[in-house]
């Protein structure tokens, strides 16, 4: 299920809170970020590390794929995978 919002204030808020909520300490690190001009694209690249409430720790990988327009990200996709 996607979840859509607008404006980067918002997304930062709302979209990475509610997808990782409860993790006490939450880092994004390993980040890499790779753009196309001539596509209007571009995709970012992270590690996010983080403890939930019940002291597991979690891994996870994940990118950001952006579509712009006239310098400004029009849609942007998010996809993460649970590292075991």
């Amino acid at each position: 299920m996607g979840l859509a919002v607008r404006g980067q204030t918002e997304c930062a808020k709302k979209a990475l809170s509610t997808r990782f909520e409860g993790l006490t300490d939450v880092h994004y690190g390993n980040v890499e970020h790779f753009e196309d001009l001539a596509a209007d694209t571009g995709i970012s690249k992270l590690t996010l590390t983080g403890t939930t409430r019940e002291g597991k720790s979690v891994e996870a990988q994940g990118c950001d794929f952006y579509t712009s327009r006239a310098g400004k990200v029009i849609r942007k996709d998010f996809y993460w995978k649970i590292i075991d």
